[in-house]
């Protein structure tokens, strides 16, 4: 008679990590635990999506994405943490235009980090020239990775001021021609 595996059983054994990485991608989320990236006074809401705004970007392969808000990096710049340990496997840094609209993607930053062989996660809007690593360097859960910044496609308000944000995906490769699908973030409590 054949038996299945409970999830505790699941957790036992040489290969335990993998099969609960790929468990977690079969329900559509990230196979590792996420610390959360930046300071926000208490209270405040943690991502655009809570104060009931939707990005038009968040679509298809980034579905999953989060638009976490942070104060105007032009007038108060703040830390990005590494919310999980991994290798750095892209960084641009460079941009310094942004607007609304996606003829603005050419200026955007990102940082993404490889957090086993099946997952990473890449931020984007980190600040110019504020990421201390290379590739192929190694980063820790909690260290300081950037600073907040605004380049790229950034939603405005209706006074025209940016929807300053830290957007953050988590994705698991995947066989197809996109490379990757997003998941759904499993935070740290």
């Amino acid at each position: 008679m054949k038996r299945f595996m409970g999830l505790n059983e699941l957790r036992i054994g040489p290969n335990a990590g993998r099969v609960m990485e790929s468990f977690y991608h079969s329900l559509g989320h990230s196979g590792h635990m996420y610390s959360f990236p930046v300071t926000l006074p208490d209270g405040s809401p943690r991502t655009y999506a809570e104060m009931g705004f939707t990005s038009p970007t968040h679509k298809d392969r980034f579905l999953h994405a989060v638009d976490i808000p942070v104060d105007d990096p032009r007038i108060k710049p703040q830390p990005i943490f590494a919310p999980q340990s991994g290798k750095i496997i892209s960084l641009k840094q460079e941009g310094v235009l942004w607007g609304n609209g996606p003829e603005f993607n050419p200026y955007l930053n990102h940082l993404t980090v490889q957090v086993s062989d099946a997952e990473f996660y890449e931020f984007c809007h980190i600040g110019e020239n504020s990421c201390p690593f290379g590739l192929g360097d190694w980063v820790s859960e909690g260290q300081p990775l950037a600073m907040t910044g605004l380049n790229g496609y950034i939603t405005a308000n209706e006074e025209g001021e940016p929807d300053s944000h830290v957007h953050i995906l988590v994705a698991k490769f995947v066989q197809a021609p996109q490379g990757f699908d997003s998941v759904k973030i499993r935070w740290e409590e």
